[in-house]
């Protein structure tokens, strides 16, 4: 089907809209001056931040974006409790790894990500994989 397609529009509806492998469909100029505040990654506040304050950022990240995808606020996020036990389903974790692909720059596992003990697990391996951006 040839049709007129808002991906920005879609993105605010279906997340996967949002994925970089969907970056190629957006226009050049889709976000720019359009007056809406530009999100500054997790990877991209990754190098100013220093060590001791890293772990605090990925879980204050990976906290946002299970509240926006459980519709809970992030205060009511507890990340020592496993993903399941906060309902959260196979679509969902699709939805969150995504998200957390756009945070970090990097493809995240949904499997390690559902089969991790909690959600302070998943942002240990979303840690580890930006430690190994900065070192290697």
């Amino acid at each position: 089907t040839v049709a007129p397609l808002d991906l920005q529009r879609l993105a605010t509806l279906l997340p996967v809209a949002r994925a970089p492998r969907m970056a190629a469909l957006a226009p050049a100029h889709e976000g720019a001056g359009d007056g809406v505040k530009s999100h500054e990654t997790l990877a991209e506040r990754w190098p100013r931040t220093v060590a001791d304050a890293r772990r605090p950022l990925v879980l204050d990240v990976l906290r946002e974006q299970l509240a926006r995808i459980l519709g809970t606020a992030a205060t009511q996020v507890d990340v020592e409790r496993p993903l399941s036990d906060m309902g959260l389903d196979s679509l969902m974790a699709v939805e969150l790894a995504t998200s957390l692909e756009r945070e970090v720059g990097r493809p995240v596992s949904v499997m390690k990500m559902i089969q991790a003990a909690s959600a302070a697990a998943v942002a240990d391996t979303l840690l580890a994989s930006l430690e190994a951006t900065t070192h290697g």
